[in-house]
């Protein structure tokens, strides 16, 4: 598996193409039960900085993506795959947000 994601990494359609990005998450998703930890960390570090998670807005790297149940904005960028539970162990392994930081600032004058 780990060869198959150094070959696909590189292909332009995996940051450009969403059908071809949420095609590759689904091969790589139904075989990671079968992957060692070893593998799937070589995994994460090929796909953590590219723009290779489709959204409803647009590609985004893994850790600017959150999952459809994070809702708290109208306007975050959730992932966007026909059955998202299909993916879900993937995109955590990638990186994608499960809940939103908030900050607050507190001045002390």
């Amino acid at each position: 598996m780990v060869d198959w994601a150094k070959f696909i990494v590189n292909k332009p359609d995996l940051e450009a193409n969403p059908e071809f990005s949420k095609r590759v998450h689904q091969i790589l998703a139904k075989n990671l039960n079968n992957t060692s930890q070893n593998n799937k960390d070589i995994i994460r570090q090929l796909f953590v900085q590219k723009k290779c998670i489709p959204t409803k807005y647009g590609m985004k790297i893994p850790n600017e993506a959150y999952f459809e149940n994070v809702n708290l904005f109208p306007d975050l960028p959730t992932i966007d795959f026909q059955k998202p539970l299909s993916v879900r162990n993937l995109m955590e392994l990638f990186g994608v947000r499960k809940v939103t930081k908030i900050f607050s600032l507190i001045h002390y004058f």
